[in-house]
């Protein structure tokens, strides 16, 4: 079980760093520099991506182990 959620939190935080980072380039592109925008957002994506991640990853460990 331990295994499991560890499993679990390394692809929900893998996740939701990489999502955060596409929705910080692309709120930087199109907000045109307004800083508070991009980072609420890109926070907003940070926790869907990694709340999503955790939740493929849970599901998906014995498939990988």
């Amino acid at each position: 079980m331990k295994g499991r959620l560890k499993y679990a939190l390394k692809i929900g935080l893998f996740l939701g760093v990489l999502g955060g980072a596409v929705f910080f380039i692309w709120g930087m592109i199109e907000e045109e520099f307004i800083i508070i925008s991009v980072i609420q957002s890109t926070l907003t994506a940070m926790l869907i991506f990694g709340v999503l991640g955790f939740i493929l990853g849970y599901s998906i460990y014995y498939l990988e182990h």
